[in-house]
């Protein structure tokens, strides 16, 4: 069976098990939630970790900081953790959720520099530039929705309200930085070695665990209180989906490279 099979095959799997949410009842389906996210970062990381061990080089170290960010991005998935710092941090939890952001989004800036060193490709296709374009024009969309809830915040303290807006601003711009790295990948990928679509979906799946609560936020004009207060909700369901799509990209990817370097031993054997 082929890696693109795979892929498909792992897709198809990663829908059916991250839907099993929306049959479950309240407690459960927040409970799977809960536990499942941060538990499917950390498998993330660890097959980030294990294909780093396959490249040499830049292409190593964008899955080692890849790695670094999926480790610390599943720390923040932990509802533990977070609890527990919102209450030892009070008024300043805001203030140190933005750090933590940019400390732990400064190993997937890093792996975006590395990922731009290996390619090679002049321009990006009009596909590519119209995928950046509306891309630019969700992020804005996705920060003016939040103005109004920004309002209401101020009105009670001003430093959570702009610890709130800078949060998502700083969630918007690496979105925004990400899309045409990526698609700079995607295309040069395409051309030399055949894994774009692993890739791809890799990409696909961290660009969604980093902005999907906005777009719910946006689609559904809830605030992000009332989502937080939802149990076994569509938000958890994408979630969850694009966590497991993250697993599967990473195994494919790795897949790819065995049958690779089998096809290279085979050659050299001959």
């Amino acid at each position: 069976m082929t890696s693109s099979k795979f892929l498909v095959l792992g897709i198809i799997a990663a829908l059916l098990i991250a839907a099993v949410i929306l049959v479950l009842p309240d407690g459960a389906a927040s409970n799977y939630a809960e536990h499942g996210q941060p538990i499917f970062m950390f498998m993330s990381a660890a097959l980030a970790l294990s294909v780093a061990g396959m490249y040499r080089g830049d292409m190593r170290r964008v899955f080692l900081l890849l790695t670094g960010f999926l480790f610390f991005y599943g720390l923040f998935n932990i509802s533990w953790l977070v609890d527990q710092a919102f209450e030892v941090l009070d008024e300043q939890f805001f203030k140190a959720l933005l750090a933590y952001q940019i400390f732990s989004y400064a190993f997937l800036l890093g792996a975006c520099i590395f990922i731009l060193r290996v390619v090679s490709v002049p321009s990006l296709s009009s596909g590519s530039r119209i995928a950046v374009g509306a891309t630019v024009l969700f992020g804005v969309a996705i920060v003016v929705n939040s103005f109004d809830e920004y309002g209401k915040i101020l009105d009670i303290n001003a430093e959570i309200a702009v610890s709130y807006l800078l949060i998502r601003i700083f969630d918007v711009l690496i979105m925004a930085a990400l899309v045409p790295v990526l698609a700079m990948y995607v295309q040069n990928a395409r051309s030399q070695y055949q894994e774009s679509a692993s890739f791809a979906v890799i990409g696909a799946a961290i660009i969604a665990s980093l902005t999907l609560v906005y777009a719910y936020e946006f689609a559904t004009n809830d605030s992000l209180w009332d989502i937080a207060e939802e149990e076994g909700s569509t938000l958890d369901f994408l979630f969850l989906f694009g966590y497991l799509s993250l697993i599967v990209g990473l195994l494919v990817h790795r897949l790819h490279q065995v049958i690779s370097y089998r096809r290279l031993d085979g050659v050299l054997r001959s």
